[in-house]
């Protein structure tokens, strides 16, 4: 085996040997079928990241029965991925001698007498103080008059709080959707149609667009994001490697309808 091409031959045989669809195969590892056709089609750098390709090719091994460590370590040859080499801990050099610690010895006995000394001391003021201290007279108690029963109040009900749903969105106002990443993620954004982004989202960034229909995303890690939609904070979707479609009437991630209820 001397190519990614190979690889990826030996993957699409094996499928079709197998009698199975990149759908079912889809349904059945979660890889998604675009993933899937990368790596049969060698075609690898169409994927977002060597990290993930390793791990789903891995995945994809093992689901069809391959020898997933010798394969997946011959892709590794072919794709490093940059190791930073830890700094070398510096060892701390044993200069201490005999003399130093008869020193430390010394000091510390020092420093325990004086302590108990101050104690000491503090403990006879403590005694010396209290006995001639003078003695206060008796306080006279006076009897607690009753106190008149109050009446209970009548506790007044707050409104409880509405919830209205976000959908569906006038068809008189735009659909504006902004995203927000917790770390380095990669995306692709369809517009009406139309991609608008693809790539690295950085760490700590925020990107908003502005659509007429739709939007449809492929996020290769959905809990790095937070979704705002119309100024309503949605908050984050799921996790993992997901396919969102938002547009007037409902939001969906991996096909299913997401509850958007806000205050």
């Amino acid at each position: 085996m001397k190519s990614i091409k190979e690889i990826g031959e030996l993957l699409k045989k094996t499928r079709e040997k197998k009698g199975l669809s990149i759908e079912k195969v889809y349904k059945e590892t979660r890889i998604h079928g675009e993933v899937i056709k990368a790596l049969e089609s060698g075609n690898i750098d169409a994927l977002f990241n060597m990290v993930y390709a390793k791990a789903f090719l891995r995945k994809y091994l093992k689901y069809l029965g391959l020898d997933k460590d010798s394969i997946a370590q011959h892709f590794a040859a072919l794709y490093p991925v940059e190791r930073v080499e830890e700094a070398p801990r510096l060892e701390r050099e044993d200069t201490s001698t005999d003399n130093v610690q008869l020193y430390k010895i010394g000091l510390s006995i020092v420093i325990v007498c004086i302590f108990i000394f101050f104690v000491f001391s503090t403990l006879l003021k403590i005694k010396s103080f209290m006995l001639n201290m003078p003695r206060k007279a008796p306080v006279k108690v006076e009897k607690i008059k009753p106190v008149k029963k109050i009446e209970k109040v009548e506790k007044v009900e707050r409104p409880k709080r509405t919830t209205k749903s976000l959908f569906p969105i006038s068809e008189r106002s735009n659909i504006v959707l902004s995203v927000s990443s917790s770390e380095k993620v990669w995306m692709r954004v369809k517009k009406d149609g139309d991609i608008v982004f693809s790539g690295i989202l950085p760490e700590n960034c925020k990107e908003s667009w502005t659509g007429n229909k739709n939007f449809s995303l492929r996020v290769g890690k959905l809990e790095a994001l937070k979704f705002t939609i119309n100024d309503n904070n949605i908050g984050k979707l799921g996790s993992g490697v997901q396919d969102v479609y938002l547009d007037r009437k409902t939001l969906t991630v991996d096909n299913k309808e997401l509850n958007t209820k806000i205050p």
